[in-house]
């Protein structure tokens, strides 16, 4: 069976897929790249992934999701990349992001997040977050101090109006940071603080 060696694979557009069968991945066990998108009728269950251990990138993109299954990657620990963007979802449960402990890349934008201080301490190995988009206002004290190897971080067009002093203190190995589009108008956190940085993005902002 030629799928049997099939790496990447793209579904797309398809308003009949309402579920995944638990069998449906059971001979593309070597895939490495899923993208899921505009499927607004498609429910996820437990095991709708579960024959996927090599898998690396998952994209699930514009599906109307509100939730996900604590253990949708249970078996699926090699993730580096996970993109959720667009979609309708509020937090990511702590089972869920336990089970992906080697994720580098995590794109939440346009969703309708409720932030608190532990939204991401799962993700120690976490380089690149977008949470750009998601109707923030304020940004939860320590919301970033486990996140030490983080390099890229977007926060546009959200409603931040303040930066605390400390709320970048343990992000040392920042680079780029946009946050454009915010309604900005104190910056208390002093930048010079960031040795690595190379790009800061304030477009549209009350500071320039």
């Amino acid at each position: 069976d030629s799928s049997n060696n099939l790496i990447e694979l793209e579904l797309e557009s398809n308003q009949k897929l309402t579920q995944i069968p638990d069998d449906l991945f059971k001979n593309t066990q070597k895939l490495k790249k899923l993208e899921m998108r505009s499927s607004y009728n498609l429910k996820l269950k437990k095991k709708s992934f579960w024959n996927l251990p090599e898998l690396e990138e998952l994209t699930l993109k514009y599906l109307n999701l509100p939730e996900l299954p604590e253990h949708l990657l249970a078996n699926s620990q090699k993730l580096k990349k996970l993109d959720l963007s667009d979609n309708n979802l509020k937090k990511l449960e702590k089972k869920f992001k336990e089970k992906i402990p080697e994720l580098e890349v995590l794109i939440l934008a346009l969703n309708p997040l409720e932030l608190d201080r532990d939204s991401f301490t799962e993700f120690s190995k976490l380089k690149e977050l977008n949470i750009g988009n998601c109707n923030l206002t304020t940004l939860p004290e320590g919301i970033f101090n486990s996140l030490t190897q983080l390099e890229v971080l977007y926060l546009h067009e959200n409603h931040l109006t303040v930066l605390t002093e400390n709320i970048f203190a343990m992000n040392l190995n920042l680079k780029k940071i946009i946050l454009g589009w915010n309604k900005l108008s104190k910056i208390e956190f002093d930048f010079t603080k960031l040795a690595r940085i190379e790009e800061i993005n304030l477009r549209e902002t009350k500071c320039i």
